[in-house]
């Protein structure tokens, strides 16, 4: 058909860290002087995400547009956790939480280019556009002193902050040649403009700056299952790519950036109709962020995927030709 529906649920930014931190705290003078030995951890969770629903038009072989209405919300904890080695002091808990919800709007754009200079070939070019969302957000602080006795325990909550959060404007673009239908170059671009990035419910640390964001990426694929070999290794999907993100955080001077090299395997399903192929597929990858400089930190991450990509038709029946 020439329309398509279709409905997510996307996570926008994440938020996931624990830091723990020890220290000492000597009070009283004299013979009466004291040590108290005490531990904060403080736990990051939550967000932004958005549920979305978006409809796109086929207008002919060549061109398709789309649009995307989402629901945009914030759901972020920050929550820190005092305790202290003497039973005479009670631990304290303390949650810092930010909500809030706004609308936002997605465009995009296909075109294909078949058979570029003769022969069986093919061109995708896309482009999407998000635009800001304004998020109208609240910041509440939940504090509670635990005791032995849970009957006991103490709670305050109170607002202390509210305004909005106003996401960046977001550009990707990227184009796919396929010389064959076996094999596929990709390459894609991704502009974040972070410096106009605004929340009024958020201090930013003075050594923290917002920058815009420049991703790029390239790829191959490989898919000899197309010729319908029934040799092992044509059993499988292959996958290369290489991604470099200078990121949208500057800290102490020094640009966040990251670099990702990774690798894919997909294994086909035994069951094949019509040409649509599930397959699990496997993917490694590689990545290098951050700096040594100016006391921060460069990780060295290694990570691995799983997923499973359901494609086929449920309940189909054949027609007798």
């Amino acid at each position: 058909g020439t329309l398509g529906l279709s409905v997510g649920f996307l996570p926008y930014t994440n938020t996931s860290f624990q830091i723990t931190d020890s220290g000492r705290e000597i009070f009283r003078r004299g013979s009466i002087r004291d040590t108290l030995n005490f531990q904060t951890i403080n736990v990051g969770q939550g967000g932004l995400n958005r549920i979305e629903m978006g409809l796109g038009w086929r207008i002919n072989q060549n061109i398709a547009i789309g649009y995307a209405a989402s629901l945009m919300y914030a759901s972020i904890d920050d929550q820190y956790t005092t305790a202290f080695d003497q039973r005479d002091y009670q631990a304290v808990n303390t949650t810092f939480q930010t909500s809030g919800s706004g609308f936002g709007n997605r465009f995009g754009a296909q075109l294909t280019l078949p058979s570029i200079g003769g022969g069986n070939n093919r061109l995708n070019l896309g482009m999407a556009v998000d635009l800001p969302t304004t998020i109208e957000a609240e910041k509440v602080q939940e504090t509670t002193f635990v005791t032995q006795d849970p009957e006991d325990e103490d709670d305050t909550e109170a607002e202390i902050g509210s305004g909005e959060i106003r996401t960046p404007l977001g550009i990707t673009a990227g184009l796919t040649f396929e010389p064959s239908q076996r094999i596929a170059f990709t390459a894609e671009g991704r502009f974040q403009q972070w410096s106009e990035y605004k929340n009024e419910v958020s201090i930013t640390p003075q050594n923290i700056e917002f920058t815009d964001r420049l991703k790029v990426g390239a790829g191959i694929k490989y898919y000899p299952y197309v010729t319908g070999s029934d040799k092992f290794l044509s059993r499988f999907k292959y996958r290369l790519g290489a991604t470099y993100d200078s990121g949208h955080l500057t800290i102490n001077d020094e640009d966040i950036s990251s670099l990702r090299f990774s690798a894919g395997l997909g294994i086909l399903s035994p069951t094949r109709i019509s040409g649509f192929n599930s397959s699990v597929d496997i993917s490694f990858y590689y990545e290098i962020r951050g700096t040594k400089s100016q006391n921060l930190v460069k990780e060295n991450i290694w990570g691995a995927k799983l997923s499973l990509n359901l494609a086929e038709i449920f309940f189909y029946r054949p027609k007798l030709q």
